[in-house]
């Protein structure tokens, strides 16, 4: 599962065409903390999922706990 969650931070990010260095800004973090959660090296914190909640309402946040 750990890929469908990869595959869907970049596809939400591309389709809203943003690079990773404007997606972190978005998120109100470093752009090697994004390219760290979207590429699953690690898990997002709190803050982050609270942020995509706001920006991605019709979004599910359950991307960020799959295994």
């Amino acid at each position: 599962m750990k890929k469908a969650k990869i595959t869907r931070l970049y596809e939400i990010r591309r389709l809203n065409g943003l690079s990773q260095e404007a997606a972190a800004e978005l998120f109100g973090v470093s752009k090697s903390y994004y390219i760290k959660i979207e590429t699953g090296y690690c898990k997002a914190g709190r803050g982050f999922i609270e942020r995509f909640r706001e920006l991605y309402p019709n979004e599910d946040i359950n991307i960020f706990f799959a295994a």
